[in-house]
C-alpha cells in the first residue's frame, strides 16, 4: 500500500486505519529523551501549582490559520 491508497479512502476510513496503527504500537516502543521527560515533569509541576492555562479546542481552532 502506498499513500495514494489511503488518500482514496473516506475520512472515516482513514481515521479507523490511524487508530489501528496507533493501537499496534506497544508502550515500550515509545522512547522519549531525558530532556522530554524533564519538560513533561516541568509542565506537570506548573499544572499542580495552578500556573497552567487551558484553552478549548474551539478557541485553538479559531486562532489557527490554514493555507493549502
Amino acid at each position: 500500500m502506498d499513500i495514494k491508497y489511503f488518500q482514496s479512502l473516506s475520512v472515516a476510513e482513514r481515521i479507523l486505519w490511524t487508530e489501528k496503527i496507533w493501537e499496534s504500537i506497544e508502550k515500550d516502543e515509545i522512547v522519549i529523551s531525558d530532556k522530554q521527560k524533564q519538560e513533561i515533569q516541568h509542565r506537570y509541576e506548573m499544572f499542580k501549582k495552578g500556573k497552567t492555562k487551558f484553552h478549548s479546542w474551539e478557541d485553538i481552532k479559531s486562532s489557527l490559520r490554514f493555507s493549502e
